[in-house]
């Protein structure tokens, strides 16, 4: 896979009760290129989580389509979620290999258990896990399908912020062993600048692109705080509407 068009013309959701019928998406465009790790930045509310819902097939109930480039159909989507949702009954490890293809070998759970620091916690059940430690293995399995497009919805939310830092370090090193492309759904703007490409802003109510704007910070700096914060800085000055976004 080399792109992928997002083009959403309208997704409205029916009305409810007296309430009337409520406009998510409108108008919403852009591609996706191979490899690349793009941030969705927008308020909370705005239909992030909906949009990466039909990105994954999961609501197909929109005007639009997700078009694939010319060497293939549907792209395979791994999707990491708010909330880790880890069976209970079974260990880290069974966790992971019920989203195994057919034919995948054991090593493959072996060496991502190793990237994310979990080997030693792979017999255990989720409820002696963390919540950091709960989201890596969300984050395992879905790499662990060799996704195409990796769909993360906010996954570092509610972890303290040396366990969201560690944590988003772990998924670059991961990510960078397994390139694909990834879309990751956030509202913290810097945790934006410190993993993407590219970010793209989204505007609501209806949802739609209000700008995209590459970092061109070499990732080798992007653990420096301040290269980060000067960079938002200049950010917001030369975009004054995406302060409205945060």
């Amino acid at each position: 896979m080399t792109e992928v068009r997002i083009d959403i013309q309208d997704k409205t959701f029916p009305a409810a009760g007296d309430a009337r019928p409520h406009q998510a998406i409108a108008g919403l465009d852009f591609i996706l290129h191979s490899n690349e790790f793009v941030c969705l930045v927008g308020p909370s509310g705005c239909g992030k989580t909906t949009l990466l819902n039909i990105i994954a097939g999961l609501d197909r109930d929109f005007r639009g389509k997700i078009t694939p480039d010319e060497q293939g159909g549907a792209p395979r989507i791994g999707y990491v979620f708010q909330n880790p949702r880890l069976l209970p009954w079974r260990t880290v490890r069974e966790n992971i290999a019920l989203a195994l293809p057919e034919g995948i070998p054991d090593s493959t759970i072996d060496s991502l258990l190793a990237a994310m620091n979990l080997s030693d916690m792979q017999h255990v059940y989720p409820e002696r896990l963390s919540l950091g430690m709960s989201r890596r293995v969300a984050i395992i399995r879905a790499f662990a399908v060799d996704p195409d497009i990796l769909l993360l919805d906010e996954p570092f939310v509610s972890l303290d912020p040396p366990t969201a830092r560690q944590v988003r370090s772990l998924l670059l090193r991961l990510w960078e062993q397994r390139p694909h492309s990834i879309l990751f759904v956030t509202h913290d703007l810097r945790e934006a600048i410190t993993l993407a490409d590219r970010l793209i802003f989204l505007n609501a109510p209806p949802m739609h692109v209000l700008s995209e704007i590459p970092v061109d910070i070499p990732r080798a700096d992007r653990d420096d705080e301040a290269a980060v914060e000067a960079f938002r800085q200049q950010l917001i000055a030369n975009h004054p509407k995406i302060k409205t976004l945060l």
